[in-house]
């Protein structure tokens, strides 16, 4: 698992793109490969058979937000636009599409007053490799968390 210091989300409409920045947070990612066909050989069962190998990576973003900021983010995050993470990722920058919203925080009573961290979970499900976004074409919004 590995740790990144601030992420973006990206949201896509059909004409708009909207790119949200949360300065003071971390993403823990953690990639996964999967098989979408696998079984055992029938002489010998010690060998694996597998076929259609995929990607299926699960990204936690945990903000550090204060309350207005932590509903924004749930109101950016609560959508049927399609959504992406941007983070960085060593010396190389992810850019990775939702697949799914696996979990949303739980906001208990001191998070609707003081500043707190907000994690959601997220899948990203892809083929051998993804592709950045283009962004050609569209209308840029850019907003920021935590600053």
């Amino acid at each position: 698992m590995l740790n990144i210091d601030g992420f973006r989300l990206i949201r896509i409409s059909d004409t708009d793109v909207e790119i949200l920045t949360v300065s003071f947070g971390r993403v823990e990612y953690e990639p996964a490969i999967r098989w979408r066909f696998e079984k055992l050989a029938v002489f010998n069962p010690t060998i694996i058979i597998r076929r259609g190998k995929y990607y299926e990576d699960q990204i936690v973003c945990i903000a550090v937000a204060y309350p207005d900021d932590a509903k924004e983010l749930m109101a950016f995050v609560d959508t049927t636009d399609s959504l992406s993470v941007e983070f960085d990722w060593g010396s190389e920058v992810k850019q990775l599409a939702i697949s799914a919203v696996d979990k949303l925080p739980k906001i208990d009573d001191d998070a609707r007053e003081f500043r707190s961290e907000f994690k959601y979970t997220f899948t990203s499900i892809y083929d051998d490799t993804y592709s950045e976004i283009d962004l050609t074409g569209y209308s840029i919004t850019y907003e920021t968390i935590g600053e």
